[in-house]
């Protein structure tokens, strides 16, 4: 992914693959947000030691409308079995939480629009498959 995201190939690359795999252009503002969130998440796993992990970008949840940012795949370094982490990439510079709905927050610069918050979004993307598979 480092490589493609130097080249400043993989936002295009994202984009062909994505029109091919939901049959609709990706938006500008989704590009621009591959563009810039990528590559911090690519340095991000290198400088973790975790450049062998596979990453699943726009993955779609079963049986849902919803994609993840991101899928980490890889194995666990103590048993070596399958390990995945959903990361969602969020570009925000400060968020202040909604009285009285701990899964809401509003954004800095975005309105007073009440957002999801990313770790409810990460608990959103989990099927029941993948609740068995991780407890």
């Amino acid at each position: 992914m480092v490589e493609a995201v130097g080249a400043g190939s993989l936002v295009e690359s994202l984009a062909t693959q994505f029109r091919f795999t939901y049959g609709f252009e990706a938006g500008v503002s989704e590009k621009r947000s591959w563009g810039n969130s990528l590559p911090a998440l690519a340095h991000t796993l290198l400088d973790a030691g975790l450049g062998d992990v596979e990453v699943l970008i726009e993955y779609p949840v079963p049986l849902s409308n919803y994609r993840v940012d991101a899928l980490l795949a890889g194995a666990h370094p103590v048993t070596g079995e399958p390990s995945y982490v959903v990361v969602e990439l969020k570009q925000w510079t400060a968020v202040q939480p909604v009285p009285d709905a701990e899964d809401l927050v509003t954004v800095e610069g975005m309105g007073n629009t009440a957002r999801l918050h990313p770790i409810a979004q990460v608990r959103t993307s989990r099927s029941p498959s993948t609740v068995r598979a991780s407890a």
